[in-house]
């Protein structure tokens, strides 16, 4: 998954400015489970939308994109709340 300050994430195009997180690559897998991240969130982003999304790696061709949210890291900080993608 991608976790950034703009939308429309394009993982063939270097983005280094907006990305905060990028995770692994779990490959062959259809219950992918990330391990916990812990992240320093620069103050001006900490209550600003941020784009959560999700891709299918594919080693040939453009990676498929297979849903994202739209999330507000303070949120995000909290155990209990859910996201929907």
């Amino acid at each position: 998954f991608v976790l950034r300050t703009e939308k429309g994430y394009d993982p063939s195009v270097a983005h280094p400015q907006s990305v905060l997180y990028k995770s692994e690559i779990i490959k062959k897998s259809l219950n992918v489970t990330w391990k916990p991240v812990k992240l320093m969130i620069p103050a001006d982003v900490y209550n600003m939308p941020l784009e959560l999304s999700v891709w299918d790696y594919d080693e040939i061709g453009a990676h498929d994109l297979i849903g994202s949210a739209t999330v507000v890291f303070s949120r995000l900080a909290d155990p209990t709340e859910t996201f929907p993608i």
